[in-house]
């Protein structure tokens, strides 16, 4: 069996879930149910991921590196797109309201029923933070590739959902605020900004013996891609929706005339000029990993990965290859959040990690210090860093996520604000553990005596 329901009539169906309106109300928070027109979830669909630091200070994930926590990730029928919940604009009551130029809103969420939107789950918003989730999507997951269409808006959403199968990684920043009567205060002042660059080893592939429950074995396909960034130009929405563009992977760019991009301006209507103005708005963007550094500033400038690939080695002696690369550029205001989410995260299964640690998937994350200053909202102001665990910790679950706060200004524990999510559990060398963090709390000692210098 191929698990495939994705018909004309079905990709209808997938069009109607898009289109849900987004409600504000949280009452009593259930548990989703899968949803039957679409691929069966795959039997692994909630997983345990890793947290670990850079202990080694090299920019790759390898033996000696720290554990610092474990999660599972959310799940929910709808695409991790929708899941995000993204707005034009704050909400309350009424509806969504927006003035050109204001920041815009995210609040991400399970829904677990398209008729009672309390059941729908919502993920907690704080000020000053930044959440991190993994997610898996049902719809996400769906066999693509098998899509009947008939129609242009039909094979636009085939070829952009194409290698979405897997995994996606979800962040929301900040929170939006209300007064005592639960209104949406809409102050757009600048609060602050977040730098990262997130580079991704092993996230693409194509899995051909994926056990999707009742529905059989599957084909599942995935490359790491942008499925949501705030603050993307209005221009973007359609049908209710905002999509940004697709990065093509033949040419490394967000190529304007490539068959996806050539659907998605005449579906949402854009002249050349107006597509170039929404892939410049994005504030969460695919560059070529191999040649960032020559196209945007990046965070490390010490361990890109073209350095990387040409001095690092995996367990086999290989180069070590970061194959996607991200960047989230973004300035928040008070009232209002901020996020994106990358979808397509292949999360292979299967390593031994005491033999080939090196054929894990991993997602590096480099934070700007700059993120972590206060006192000016050109820069940061985040105070906190949150992975939010769906079910490793016996207390928490789908609807009772447990927060975990990574300290990413103690540099003794996270030298050079990087952190990484793994797939497995990489056995550690203690020895060179101890050595190595001794030497990430000399470093923090230089650079607070750099600072008091300056």
């Amino acid at each position: 069996m191929n698990g495939s329901k994705l018909t004309h009539a079905s990709s209808l169906v997938l069009v109607c879930l898009l289109l849900l309106p987004a409600v504000s109300a949280l009452a009593a928070p259930t548990e989703p149910t899968p949803e039957p027109a679409f691929r069966d979830l795959r039997t692994d669909y909630v997983k345990t991921w890793y947290i670990y630091n850079d202990s080694n200070t090299n920019g790759i994930l390898d033996p000696g590196d720290t554990k610092i926590a474990c999660f599972d990730n959310w799940w929910t029928p709808v695409s991790a797109h929708t899941e995000h919940n993204y707005a034009l604009g704050p909400h309350d009551s009424t509806g969504f309201y927006y003035t050109p130029g204001e920041d815009v809103s995210s609040g991400p969420m399970n829904f677990a029923d398209h008729v009672n939107p309390a059941n729908n789950f919502w993920l907690q918003q704080e000020a000053g933070t930044v959440s991190f989730y993994m997610a898996y999507s049902q719809y996400d997951n769906n066999d693509f590739a098998a899509m009947t269409v008939t129609n242009t808006e039909e094979a636009l959403v085939k070829a952009r959902n194409m290698y979405r199968n897997g995994w996606a990684l979800g962040y929301l920043t900040n929170a939006i605020q209300k007064d005592a009567s639960g209104n949406v205060i809409n102050n757009q002042t600048p609060a602050g900004t977040v730098d990262m660059d997130i580079y991704v080893h092993n996230g693409q592939g194509t899995l051909t013996n994926v056990d999707f429950g009742a529905d059989g074995i599957g084909t599942s396909r995935s490359n790491p891609n942008v499925s949501m960034s705030n603050d993307i130009d209005a221009l973007a929405f359609h049908n209710t929706q905002a999509h940004p563009p697709t990065f093509d992977e033949a040419t490394q760019t967000y190529k304007t005339d490539s068959t996806v991009n050539t659907d998605y301006k005449t579906v949402v209507g854009l002249t050349d000029p107006q597509f170039a103005q929404i892939v410049n708005s994005l504030e969460v963007r695919e560059y070529d990993p191999y040649d960032i550094e020559n196209q945007t500033t990046v965070i490390d400038a010490g361990k890109t990965p073209t350095q990387i690939l040409a001095t690092l080695t995996d367990h086999a002696g290989n180069p070590y290859a970061y194959d996607d690369a991200f960047t989230n550029r973004a300035t928040y205001a008070v009232s209002t959040n901020d996020g994106g989410v990358i979808a397509g995260l292949l999360g292979q299964a299967g390593v031994n990690p005491s033999i080939n640690w090196g054929d894990q998937q991993v997602v590096r994350i480099d934070f700007d210090s700059d993120t972590f200053l206060s006192g000016d909202a050109t820069k940061g102001n985040i105070t906190k860093v949150v992975f939010w665990d769906f079910g490793y910790d016996p207390a928490s679950g789908q609807i009772t996520p447990i927060p975990i706060i990574l300290d990413l200004a103690n540099l003794a524990l996270f030298p050079d604000n990087r952190f990484y999510i793994a797939q497995v559990e990489i056995i550690p060398e203690p020895t060179g553990v101890t050595i190595l963090l001794a030497g990430a709390a000399a470093l923090l000692a230089r650079r607070r005596r750099e600072k008091a210098a300056r």
